[in-house]
């Protein structure tokens, strides 16, 4: 019998993510070397190379491959069945992890239906932390269930988790108090197609610069593109008049006076709130909060 641990599946998982030894160290915050020396372990005890590696890509094998397809679902059951049995032996209290984007502006979500939720089953507690997106991203694999929007939930994620529409929001262009446009009550994608459109850096966002891209297109529309590392910096250089972008109000928190918000009246994207959880990971406690959610939200649109 091989001596396989599940600390080396977890790792042996992320690599096979990432494709990408570094990137699976910084998620798990431990040394590259580290992650290596593990893969190395793994391939030892089972006799047979799990990753092809060059110089520049790190790629699975066939039998990689399989062993990715069938780990996943057995760890997050494993991970699952370890969170609802601690619940079974201290059912005093257990904690719902909810990460959520910078930005979005949750205290509705809060007061609707945290608050309520927490009223009902007093033995569960709901911890919400919000993160910015590098922050949020490198925290996934901590958390229960997580806040973001269909902007940052890129497909390559979807395939391993499930997305629960919980509004869409209003976005706008987000200008300068100084430029030009500020004086109008509305622009469309024509009046701003010169515009220099600010987003964030691929490190920090990497779906920032295929959403924007897509958008765009769509509307027969190639504008110059500047980078932004995070959402403060973004702001900042919004009031500058050094660039604009598409935001939803609750972004400009404290840039009120400094920033002014237009319709764009043929803007081709909608910005949805999403909570997403990985399909095969959820625990007990964070599903029967999900289907609380779920009949919540369903009957707030009869309504």
């Amino acid at each position: 019998m091989e001596k396989i641990s599940l600390q080396e599946i977890k790792i042996f998982l992320l690599v096979a993510k990432y494709k990408n030894f570094s990137k699976a160290a910084e998620v798990m915050y431990i040394a590259q070397p580290t992650v290596t020396k593990w893969i190395h372990h793994l391939e030892d005890e089972l006799g047979m190379p799990l990753f092809e590696r060059t110089s520049r890509s790190v790629t699975l094998t066939p039998a990689g491959e399989l062993l990715a397809y069938r780990w996943k679902t057995l760890l997050a059951e494993i991970e699952s069945s370890i969170h609802d049995a601690k619940q079974l032996a201290d059912p005093k209290q257990s904690i719902i992890n909810i990460g959520g984007l910078v930005g979005m502006g949750y205290e509705s979500f809060v007061s609707d239906y945290i608050v309520p939720f927490e009223q009902l089953n007093p033995q569960i507690k709901l911890e919400l932390t919000i993160y910015n997106h590098r922050e949020l991203h490198d925290q996934i694999e901590n958390l229960d269930l997580i806040l973001t929007t269909n902007f940052e939930f890129s497909n390559e994620s979807k395939s391993d988790y499930t997305a629960l529409i919980l509004d869409e929001l209003p976005v706008y262009l987000a200008i300068s108090k100084d430029n030009p446009l500020a004086s109008h009550t509305s622009v469309t994608m024509a009046e701003i197609k010169d515009l220099q459109f600010l987003i964030y850096h691929p490190r920090t966002s990497q779906a920032a610069i295929n959403i924007a891209t897509d958008v765009f297109t769509s509307a027969g529309i190639s504008p110059a593109f500047m980078t932004a590392e995070n959402l403060p910096s973004q702001l900042m250089k919004i009031s500058q008049d050094q660039g604009v972008s598409i935001v939803a109000s609750s972004e400009i928190k404290g840039y009120e006076n400094e920033i002014v918000l237009l319709p764009v009246t043929d803007l081709p994207v909608h910005l949805q709130r999403l909570l997403i959880y990985r399909t095969q990971k959820i625990s007990t406690r964070a599903k029967k909060f999900c289907t609380y959610l779920s009949q919540k939200i369903s009957k707030s649109k009869l309504q």
